[in-house]
């Protein structure tokens, strides 16, 4: 703003008056953004005159430093451009006030103004933040992170003044405090904490979890008849489509379907993560049987194989005949070496006939227990695992830093909580493992072990 000045009439008539607060006062307030020429209809008893008047307007463009930071006993350097001259206040921890680039050695938080005066004596003022670090940063990071595959999760960290993230395709963004993570398999994300005092580096170990919900039910039914589905792997279910007998988010529902029909199930399991599982129900005529679908075994168990026909009083067939103790019962033993398939064909009195199947699986699972106590007391003092139906394995444990400490291959292998000869630390060491079916199929695992002396 400008006040403009004029005199010697006794009525006055400014232009352009959208400038301006008040056309007709004789110093009325401009209001300008770049230089305008203003013109004056000065008029008395006398007569009327003409006056013009430029408006300057310098577009002085003064800047300033960033707010920054210093370790406590160092300095940092401060400046301004754009001026004439410079004043900083307070002068407190500046080798010189009055200069555009003083050397700041604050030993605490302080915020400085700076007055800046342009060539044009433009007055402008500006402020910077200088923060004091008394020690390198100290990163609060959490040890691990579960993801469910094909999902993301955002993280927070802190205990730093700047983040840089090491390059990887599934964080973003690559620096700041809150970011992103989106793995499709299990790995660290390393993170360097910066302050003026130095830099350290910590990680997130990200654990992507594969949800494994399942259908049970496949069956065929005669026109009329009920069919149990179900679903195994989730804690809550949501059946579709909604035309079930039953509550459509229950593990089991009843259906009674008019027509061959595949019935759908999203599956949330214990770690909220959700998979999808299919049900066909199909139509005979008149006659079913039902069997078990599938059978989790042991490698060498006899294990019970059940055929229910519909009407009763029919007679049955398996095949193949391989491994079982009796091919034209009702109920059977097989003992297979491996995953086996079955079929079973029902002809009713009337020579309608039906056929189920059953698989027999021999699924590996290895049991890991997660707390161990070597404290020398002949209790739980030792880590090992149980594995079923496995072949081979290779179990690492790492430290907190992503350090291999240790490996076992053999069930007779155990680690006693030592590493180098020393005893490791109490704390949560994080195992994977990798381990082979009876195709050698690679299956592989993670998660923690608490060591508790």
């Amino acid at each position: 703003m400008y006040q403009l000045q004029a005199s010697g009439g006794t009525t006055y008539a400014w232009s352009p008056a959208l400038f301006l607060d008040d056309s007709t006062l004789a110093n009325p307030t401009a209001t300008v953004n770049g230089t305008t020429v203003f013109t004056l209809i000065v008029s008395d008893s006398c007569g009327v005159d003409t006056l013009s008047t430029t408006l300057f307007v310098y577009n002085d463009n003064p800047t300033i430093s960033n707010d920054t930071s210093l370790c406590i006993g160092s300095s940092v350097p401060l400046w301004a451009a754009g001026g004439a001259t410079y004043s900083w206040s307070p002068a407190t921890f500046l080798d010189d006030p009055n200069i555009a680039t003083p050397i700041c050695t604050a030993d605490t938080a302080i915020t400085y103004n700076v007055t800046i005066t342009t060539v044009n004596n433009c007055v402008y003022q500006e402020q910077v933040f200088v923060n004091v670090f008394f020690n390198p940063p100290i990163p609060v990071i959490d040890d691990t992170v579960e993801i469910c595959i094909y999902t993301s999760e955002i993280i927070n960290v802190s205990g730093s003044d700047t983040y840089l993230w090491e390059s990887s395709p599934y964080i973003s963004p690559q620096n700041g405090p809150t970011v992103t993570l989106s793995p499709i398999a299990n790995q660290y994300f390393i993170c360097n904490f910066t302050n003026a005092c130095g830099t350290d580096k910590d990680s997130v170990f990200a654990i992507v979890l594969l949800p494994n919900v399942q259908g049970l039910g496949d069956t065929i039914i005669c026109p009329g008849d009920n069919a149990i589905l179900g679903a195994t792997g989730g804690i809550e279910y949501v059946w579709t489509p909604t035309t079930l007998s039953l509550n459509t988010e229950a593990s089991s529902v009843q259906v009674t379907p008019q027509v061959n029909t595949a019935y759908q199930v999203i599956g949330k399991d214990a770690d909220g993560c959700y998979d999808t599982a299919q049900v066909a129900v199909q139509l005979h005529d008149e006659t079913t049987v039902k069997t078990d679908i599938k059978i989790i075994a042991l490698v060498g168990d006899l294990v019970e194989l059940t055929a229910i026909g519909t009407p009763p009083g029919g007679n049955y067939k398996w095949s193949p005949p391989d491994y079982l103790t009796c091919v034209n019962c009702a109920t059977t033993e097989a003992n297979p070496d491996s995953d086996f398939s079955y079929e079973v064909l029902y002809t009713d009195l009337n020579s309608c006939t039906a056929t189920g199947g059953v698989q027999i699986l021999y699924q590996p699972s290895i049991y890991i227990p997660n707390t161990f106590t070597p404290d020398d007391d002949a209790f739980n003092g030792l880590f090992s695992v149980v594995p079923i139906n496995v072949r081979t394995f290779k179990l690492e444990i790492y430290n907190r830093w992503g350090q291999l400490i240790h490996i076992m291959t053999e069930t007779s292998n155990y680690w006693d909580g030592t590493y180098g000869g020393k005893k490791s630390p109490d704390g949560v060491y994080t195992w994977k493992i990798v381990y082979y079916d009876q195709y050698e199929k690679p299956l592989l695992r993670a998660g923690h072990i608490t060591l508790i002396r």
